[in-house]
C-alpha cells in the first residue's frame, strides 16, 4: 500500500504598502485567501465598478503555485462588493 502526504505550500503576502482604504478611509486589514491555478476574466463592468465603489475587496482570482496569499482587505469594500453582487 502506498501513502502519500501533501504539505501546504507557504503563503505568498500580497499586501503591499496601502494600510488605508483610500474610498472609505479606515484601516485596512490582513486576510488569508485560497488561491487558484488559471484564468477567470469578470465582466468588463466589473472592472470599472470594482475600482470605484469596492478596491480593497477579496481578489477575485490569483494565478500562483502556492496554496494562499495574503491581502489586505476593507470589510466596507467587501460589503459594497456583496451587494453589487446581489443586484445582479
Amino acid at each position: 500500500m502506498l501513502t502519500a502526504c501533501q504539505t501546504q505550500r507557504a503563503d505568498v503576502d500580497l499586501r503591499g504598502t496601502v494600510i488605508e482604504c483610500q474610498l472609505h478611509h479606515i484601516a485596512l486589514h490582513s486576510a488569508r485567501v485560497p488561491l487558484g491555478i488559471g484564468c477567470a476574466l469578470p465582466p468588463a463592468w466589473y472592472a470599472e465598478a470594482r475600482d470605484q465603489s469596492f478596491p480593497h475587496s477579496y481578489p477575485r482570482w490569483i494565478e500562483s503555485r502556492r496554496d494562499y496569499c495574503i491581502v489586505s482587505v476593507c470589510d466596507l469594500c467587501i460589503q459594497s462588493e456583496h451587494e453589487l453582487a446581489q443586484k445582479h
